[in-house]
């Protein structure tokens, strides 16, 4: 069966710890059917893309994608960070094939650095933005990193055949969006 971890895709409140802003990771699991057995492969957050291999005798794959969860901003009174995205779909495969699975990491966990007078927290791992700050000179904490997408794509490809947007990281006055897909939740 799927095995993703707890609290996969989840944005988390706002919090005075940096620690405790840290959202959930991502998850893909693939899933074929092959001599009457249906099996799962489930893919969490490595930091790096990932490869499958389509098995022998299998012509159709089901794909179950979570986003990352948005952190929640660095501040006790701050917004809290959105839920992934979910995406699924079924596609038709050919034996041998390869995909690259990429799965999201969650926003938040860390303060921002200073650069340029700005201070900015770093982009999460499946392309989730950086949270930051500006006005005044800008403050090392009050606002997350967006989560990153999960995504499956062909090898060798640039463009993703299935995709479950992260989450919004939160900040100063408000919560980070949902990650939108099938049941994006705030």
């Amino acid at each position: 069966s799927p095995s993703c971890t707890t609290g996969v895709g989840s944005g988390v409140s706002a919090s005075a710890t940096a620690a405790s802003t840290r959202a959930g990771d991502g998850c893909a699991v693939i899933q074929y059917t092959t001599s009457g057995t249906t099996y799962y492969v489930t893919y969490s957050f490595t930091g790096s893309d990932q490869t499958w291999t389509v098995p022998s005798g299998v012509t159709s794959v089901e794909f179950h994608l979570i986003g990352a969860g948005g952190g929640g901003a660095t501040r006790a009174s701050g917004g809290a960070g959105g839920g992934g995205g979910y995406a699924t779909g079924t596609y038709a495969v050919t034996p041998g094939q390869q995909f690259t699975v990429i799965v999201g990491e969650g926003g938040g966990g860390i303060l921002g650095s200073r650069l340029s007078g700005c201070y900015y927290t770093p982009a999460t791992y499946g392309g989730g933005g950086q949270g930051g700050s500006c006005v005044g000179g800008g403050a090392a904490s009050q606002y997350s990193s967006c989560g990153g997408r999960t995504a499956i794509r062909l090898n060798s490809s640039a463009d993703d055949l299935a995709t479950a947007a992260g989450g919004g990281g939160g900040g100063y006055g408000g919560a980070g969006g949902a990650g939108g897909g099938t049941n994006g939740v705030a």
